[in-house]
């Protein structure tokens, strides 16, 4: 009676086989029914995208190209419903999911260095980091250079089909809050303040407006670098120029040569202070006093002539009151043009 029972045994063994890989196969057509780079909200609903911006480093600000070199990373997390079940995280190509194409609006250069990939939660929450290396461009105010403070933005867009339908928030959670670091590479700046921002992009005026995420830092100049290398030697050129006063008019062979050397040497200072700006068409602070400093080793050239002249026509009397005089007016006239250009 037993053996006649494993003919039945048998039968039903291979009736649920069968029934099992039915039913797999039904799941998997199903499975790839569902386009996973659709928007998952498709109901009207809008898609709510956290986002935070972790700067890692800034390596340089160049004013002269109006750039700035940084290493952030971007966070991003969203959810899909349609991806949720199973208890592990799992890792998806981002290709293969719907994501809200998010790029910089104001890159140049920029290495990602992350594989292009994203971790699924169990209850269909999708993050997503990268990290990017490179240049981003920032229009500068320089009249106020090298006293200048400027605030630089990192600027994110959305760069989706389905941007109308895309709401950005600013995550709470701590691993998703954006920040800087507290250690920088930048070497001739002070980063004063951060702060992030939620606000619609405009990239061309009159098209449509891109749900935007902005990272904002101010920083201000260093101006160490510039009183020890810049101003400090020009000052000592145009004292330089003063030696003149102190030269007899006669001697106008030495007066000129001093007030020449002086001249030359302010127009390469000028020529070398070029290299550190972009060619704006307006004066900066610190080409006003340069400005000002040749324009007084000039003067201080063309009085040399003066005296010389004066005491060839026998007026020696008067070369030595206008060198006497110049003795006080000249450095009263600087330190005057020296406090106006700090605290103007």
């Amino acid at each position: 009676m037993k053996t006649s029972l494993v003919p039945f045994y048998v039968c039903l063994a291979i009736l649920f086989s069968v029934l099992a890989v039915g039913f797999e196969a039904l799941g998997q057509d199903k499975f790839k029914e569902i386009d996973f780079t659709l928007r998952p909200d498709s109901k009207g609903t809008k898609t709510v995208v956290k986002l935070a911006i972790k700067v890692l480093d800034i390596d340089e600000i160049d004013g002269a190209s109006q750039t700035f070199t940084a290493n952030v990373a971007v966070l991003a997390a969203w959810k899909d419903e349609r991806l949720a079940g199973g208890r592990d995280k799992r890792t998806m190509p981002l290709s293969s999911v719907w994501n809200p194409s998010l790029q910089f609006s104001n890159q140049q250069r920029l290495l990602k260095t992350f594989p292009e990939v994203v971790t699924v939660n169990s209850d269909g929450t999708v993050e997503w980091i990268q990290r990017y290396w490179g240049k981003f461009s920032q229009p500068l105010d320089l009249h106020d250079f090298p006293l200048d403070q400027h605030t630089f933005t990192i600027q994110l867009v959305v760069a989706s089909r389905d941007f109308a339908n895309i709401e950005i928030e600013v995550p709470k959670d701590v691993r998703f809050r954006s920040g800087l670091a507290k250690k920088l590479s930048l070497p001739d700046w002070e980063i004063t303040d951060w702060q992030v921002e939620v606000a619609p992009v405009e990239l061309i005026e009159g098209s449509n407006q891109l749900p935007g995420f902005a990272f904002n830092f101010h920083a201000k100049r260093y101006i160490g670098y510039y009183l020890v290398k810049v101003l400090l030697p020009l000052l000592m050129i145009v004292m330089m120029s003063w030696i003149v006063f102190w030269i007899h008019p006669s001697e106008s062979g030495s007066q000129i040569s001093v007030s020449i050397t002086s001249m030359l040497t302010l127009i390469a200072y000028r020529f070398a202070l070029g290299a550190m700006l972009p060619k704006v068409s307006y004066i900066t602070r610190m080409d006003g006093f340069i400005l000002f400093a040749t324009i007084m080793v000039f003067i201080a050239l063309m009085e040399a002539v003066t005296t010389s002249r004066l005491v060839k026509v026998g007026k020696e009397d008067l070369a030595l009151k206008m060198d006497l005089s110049c003795r006080v007016l000249f450095p009263a006239c600087f330190i005057a043009a020296c406090i106006f250009a700090i605290w103007s």
